[in-house]
């Protein structure tokens, strides 16, 4: 049942979980598995995604400030760690 949905919602536009009653009877490992069909089934095609000619701008301007100064970047762990010393709250993320 699953591999014979899937061919039928990839070639529908505007589509909702709602539109295919048969999804909400899947078991979760069976959605989990179809979400993983859907993604690999689009990024297999990378030349078909558009990227907003903002993120570009926004990636080539942190790619310039890390060229400038590539030891001025922090580790994710060392920035939590700096704003929870900052909060002075224990919170973790």
């Amino acid at each position: 049942m699953l591999e014979q949905s899937i061919p039928a919602l990839m070639t529908l536009q505007g589509m909702r979980v709602k539109d295919f009653p048969e999804i909400s009877k899947l078991s979760t490992p069976e959605k989990i598995l179809l979400v993983e069909d859907l993604w690999d089934s689009t990024s297999s095609d990378e030349s078909s995604a558009i990227v907003p000619e903002s993120h570009k701008a926004a990636l080539d301007e942190r790619f310039e400030r890390y060229r400038s100064a590539p030891g001025a970047l922090l580790f994710l762990d060392d920035h939590r760690e700096d704003r929870m010393d900052r909060m002075g709250s224990g919170l973790t993320y």
